[in-house]
């Protein structure tokens, strides 16, 4: 089951997707068919793992991806 939360800030949108076996299906949801692009975000440990597979499945959207990587681990999740 594939969830969606909507998330406005000001006079930006996005979307956010969750669901199972998502990674390799993700060219086949509605919800990103209509985007502009995608920004991956993740970590060096998940970009290893999971980056080919998502990567694979958005190119067959033709949109532009951007990806940000941070290092893996405590000191990478804060704001400062």
């Amino acid at each position: 089951m594939v969830k969606k939360l909507n998330i406005k800030i000001s006079d930006w949108t996005t979307s956010i997707i969750t669901g199972s076996n998502l990674l390799s299906t993700l060219h086949r949801q509605s919800i990103l068919i209509n985007c502009d692009g995608f920004i991956l975000l993740t970590d060096e440990t998940v970009y290893k793992l999971y980056a080919n597979t998502v990567k694979k499945s958005l190119s067959k959207l033709h949109k532009k991806i951007i990806q940000i990587i941070i290092p893996a681990g405590e000191t990478s999740k804060t704001f400062q």
